[in-house]
């Protein structure tokens, strides 16, 4: 029940930690940076078949962990705004208004790639992945004759473990947008970005804040 209940609070942040016991939960957060980091690359240079299958193979591995295809779909959701973002770009530039198809290639390769990191983020918790990043960059500093610290992975780490509070405060935000009578429409994105932006720097300051406090 308590594990259910962790579960709900969660799944409506989008990039959030899902609790689970799956074999997706238990590889070490180091091999899937690294997994991610290698498949990334190989994504932006395969054919669009091969993105094609290892999308598919990315959902099976999804729903293996348990992880609701609702939420796969809520985490993947920025890459339509990019979508629409490119579209229009393209259209002020071009005659034609229709997207190219090495636009619509390469915003399926994004997609591919917010799928993986959708999985991270599900399947690892912020601390893990904070231990992770760690480890990485200590193994590189001693392998290069380096002082062994983590100056960059910490910050690198606080970058990642903030992009699911980002999304927390977009739909705080857009929650408050709809029960004051809001529409789901484009001039929601034109009222409540503004806000995102300035609540999160605010955030921002305060984790940094509580970072410099904590390292004295």
């Amino acid at each position: 029940m308590e594990i259910k209940r962790q579960r709900a609070t969660t799944d409506f942040i989008l990039y959030g930690y899902r609790i689970g016991n799956s074999f997706l939960h238990k590889i070490p957060a180091g091999i899937k940076l690294l997994a991610i980091l290698v498949w990334s690359v190989c994504i932006l240079y395969a054919p669009a078949a091969a993105c094609a299958a290892f999308f598919l193979i990315l959902i099976l591995f999804a729903l293996k962990a348990e992880i609701p295809f609702s939420l796969l779909t809520a985490d993947l959701t920025p890459i339509f705004y990019y979508g629409i973002l490119l579209y229009v770009t393209s259209a002020l530039s071009k005659k034609n208004f229709m997207p190219s198809l090495s636009d619509v290639i390469f915003c399926f390769r994004l997609l591919t790639m917010l799928m993986m990191s959708s999985i991270l983020f599900r399947t690892t918790t912020p601390l893990e992945l904070k231990s992770a990043l760690e480890e990485i960059e200590i193994f590189v500093r001693k392998k290069l004759r380096l002082k062994p610290k983590a100056e960059i992975s910490v910050m690198f780490s606080y970058f990642l473990l903030f992009l699911p509070r980002i999304f927390t405060i977009w739909n705080d935000i857009s929650r408050a947008y709809k029960a004051r009578g809001g529409k789901n429409d484009i001039k929601k994105i034109f009222v409540l970005f503004p806000i995102l932006i300035s609540l999160s720097i605010h955030k921002a300051w305060n984790t940094a804040l509580a970072a410099e406090a904590r390292s004295r």
